[in-house]
């Protein structure tokens, strides 16, 4: 489904504080280390409990907060993180930190207090978020502020509305912004927007059913049909035929499990609501002929009883050595008010609903079900090579192979696995000797037969950097003014600096144009080790600064 949920309740600091943003709770980088879709794939959202020891439900608080896009992305920490609290129908704070992630900015600038205005110089791409048709603006105001924007004196030109600043009723972005956040996915995040990931499913050519049901009350509101559906991985909380008006619910495509004859006995679970009294039947193709087969097809029938909201059915059924074997297959479950017969495949159902699912039957299945394999780059030129199973049954090892070329792989390390497991496992293993260049991995999982499977080939590059070489910073440490010089920039070049500390916090951004020796004053930061980059002529410098 795309969600992973983790139990943090073990984690003492978790449960009191949450993440720290500022002040309290777990660090952002141990939040994320916990679980992590690939970043070059997937763009990750983290909901939690509490931001700096605060749950959003009163006073001031950080609702949310992510990460600006970087020349060096895709990076570990990217991603959003908002409270639990904040996601709901009426709040806007996702779509505010999604606009961060795609490089805007506040309209208010670094303007921290309500009542003043940002500094407005006239150059529109310099002040505050660097975007020509974003009026400057206060901190916050109440919905529907009247009279004129005392930022530019002038009546509001939709600012108020707008999902980068702190109002209230904010609904749109501006033009600028729309072209700015494209830039942005073409360039910063061009992975997101080439990744494999936003294809549709690959067809599993499910043979079409010979005959679908009827309905013959089509205007029913009387809730009858399965509310929920299990069978191994397919675990669907459905609607019925009264939410959606569907008298079949096509799910083959999304909703599909794997059985195997080496477990032949299975047991299917339909929930239907129990204000009226249900009969409910399941049926699979075996022979993928299209036609469920009376009585061998037929996998459950089963009919609710009175009293309570819900009532779970349950059957247990057998596999048939006949079973048509890797391949599709439709499995069809159906439930309709009890006081008419058990409906068949192909019935006129009275007020009831069917839904077809997808199975596969193989002989035995895999010792690993793999999640991802995935290898990321580090500052220092090392790189970790992560992988994630679902399921592991019976498994042995893992082996860690690498390739200059992507085709001719060795082995270059060894981790042991849990065997068996039903739930996500997560491995890492560090290459501390990486090539300059492209390095490919794949893992090889070892089965105790002998046996084994590979995942997914994974790979990241070792540029050689010449970040640090371009970016002087002097002295370093320092304690008052920070001194750079670009080196190969053009006099006069405009830049954009930002200072963040270790967990990547902005604690400082200018914007100036590059002179023999820029100057920076710095006595507000506090004591510490933190990150200065420059953006200018469309390159990205980075040092590490210390502050005494």
């Amino acid at each position: 489904s795309g969600i992973d949920r983790v139990n943090l309740a073990a984690n003492a600091t978790y449960v009191t504080n949450g993440v720290f943003n500022s002040s309290v709770g777990i660090t952002d980088a141990a939040l994320k280390n916990i679980l992590r879709w690939p970043t070059s794939d997937y763009y990750n959202v983290y909901i939690v409990n509490k931001i700096d020891g605060l749950d959003g439900t009163s006073g001031s608080f950080v609702a949310g907060y992510a990460y600006l896009p970087a020349s060096a992305y895709p990076f570990p920490e990217d991603g959003m993180v908002l409270l639990a609290t904040q996601c709901n129908i009426n709040s806007t704070t996702p779509t505010h930190e999604m606009g961060h992630a795609f490089k805007l900015a506040h309209p208010f600038g670094n303007v921290n207090n309500t009542g003043i205005c940002p500094a407005n110089t006239g150059n529109c791409l310099v002040d505050n978020d660097k975007v020509c048709d974003t009026e400057p603006v206060e901190l916050s105001f109440a919905c529907n502020p009247v009279g004129t924007n005392p930022c530019t004196g002038a009546a509001w030109a939709g600012i108020q509305y707008n999902y980068m600043t702190y109002f209230d009723c904010t609904d749109r972005f501006s033009p600028n912004q729309a072209t700015n956040m494209v830039t942005v996915i073409n360039d910063f995040r061009s992975s997101l927007a080439t990744s494999n990931t936003t294809d549709a499913p690959a067809a599993l050519n499910v043979t079409a059913a010979a005959c679908n049901p009827t309905i013959t009350n089509p205007n029913n509101n009387f809730g009858l049909g399965p509310v929920y559906v299990e069978l191994k991985d397919i675990q669907n909380n459905t609607g019925t035929y009264s939410n959606d008006f569907l008298v079949l619910d096509d799910n083959t495509c999304t909703h599909q499990t794997d059985l195997f004859t080496s477990d032949p006995f299975q047991t299917i679970s339909v929930v239907t609501v129990n204000n009226n009294t249900q009969n409910v039947r399941a049926y699979i193709d075996y022979n993928n002929n299209g036609v469920f087969n009376l009585p061998a097809e037929q996998v459950m029938s089963t009919t609710a009883t009175a009293g309570g909201s819900f009532y779970t059915h349950t059957a247990n059924f057998t596999i048939p050595p006949t079973a048509t074997l890797y391949t599709p297959l439709r499995m069809r479950v159906i439930s309709d008010f009890s006081g008419f017969a058990f409906p068949t495949p192909c019935a006129a159902l009275a007020y009831g609903q069917a839904e077809d699912y997808t199975v596969i039957i193989s002989g035995s299945p895999l010792a690993v079900k793999w999640k991802y394999a995935k290898a990321i780059a580090k500052e220092n030129k090392t790189i970790s090579v992560e992988w994630a199973t679902a399921k592991e049954t019976n498994a042995q090892n893992f082996e860690i192979e690498k390739s200059k070329d992507g085709v001719q792989f060795t082995t270059i390390g060894t981790t042991a696995s849990m065997q068996n497991s039903t739930v996500n496992q997560y491995y890492n293993f560090l290459d501390a000797k990486p090539t300059t260049g492209m390095n490919y991995y794949r893992i090889k999982q070892l089965e105790k037969n002998g046996s084994f499977t590979y995942s997914e080939i994974c790979s990241a590059i070792i540029k050689e950097s010449k970040m640090e070489t371009a970016l002087q910073i002097a002295p370093n440490p320092t304690k008052q003014n920070l001194q750079f010089s670009l080196q190969n920039i053009a006099l006069n070049a405009k830049y954009n600096l930002v200072i963040t500390d270790l967990s990547g916090r902005k604690v400082k951004e200018i914007n100036g144009q590059n002179e023999i020796t820029n100057s920076v004053n710095i006595q507000t930061l506090a004591k510490g080790i933190y990150v200065c980059s420059i953006f200018t002529n469309n390159q990205y410098f980075v040092q590490k600064l210390v502050v005494e």
